[in-house]
């Protein structure tokens, strides 16, 4: 960026409505950076300390979901069956994409719930990418967050047709891979659907 436009970074920022964005996460990171702090610990957190201003945006639920896999998915995890150690975790992504909702005569680019949900997918996106998509994990991953019901299928279905491939401003690699992966989850999701629609009509 030119210094002679007399553009700064927090100008640039607060130009697009971000300038308490990095701020506004610190305290988070520091909660999360704690060595000792449990699922429920943090949910307690979220709901006593956490600014609305930091909940609404994605990139909060981005942090939460990073810190939740980090801790609750090892290395060598089986993905034969659910992952017995992310299930305490469950409850702060709930609290992490419950955050604040939209109201009315809220602007209509607020963010909303499902946008949330569909970054704690692309976080796990991220989480699985940095570990060269391990073979079923992200699957694993989807539907263990499917059964704790931090998100559902309308979720799935947002994150696979989403072309941003973002949380917040940062791109998140391999959806390509990551749609490769989660492929016979959709299509059973779909498939669900379908039949739903079948014994309604």
């Amino acid at each position: 960026m030119d210094k002679e436009d007399g553009a700064t970074i927090e100008s640039v920022l607060a130009k697009h409505g971000l300038d308490g964005l990095v701020g506004s996460l610190t305290p988070l990171l520091a909660k999360l950076a704690e060595p000792d702090v449990t699922g429920d610990q943090l949910v307690t957190w979220i709901a006593d300390s956490a600014k609305p201003s930091a909940r609404v945006g994605t990139e909060f639920v981005g942090e939460v979901t990073k810190w939740a896999l980090t801790r609750g998915v090892p290395n060598d995890v089986p993905t034969g069956a659910p992952v017995a150690s992310l299930e305490p975790f469950f409850k702060a992504l709930l609290a992490a994409c419950k955050g604040p909702e939209k109201k009315d005569g809220d602007k209509k680019d607020l963010i909303c719930k499902l946008d949330r949900e569909v970054a704690v997918l692309y976080a796990a996106q991220r989480f699985c990418a940095s570990r060269d998509f391990p073979e079923g994990l992200l699957e694993r991953i989807f539907r263990d967050l499917h059964a704790g019901d931090v998100l559902d299928e309308t979720a799935m279905k947002a994150w696979r047709d989403d072309a941003s491939c973002a949380i917040g401003l940062e791109t998140i690699p391999g959806k390509e891979k990551a749609l490769f992966q989660a492929m016979e989850l959709l299509q059973e999701f779909a498939s669900d659907t379908e039949t739903e629609t079948e014994e309604t009509a």
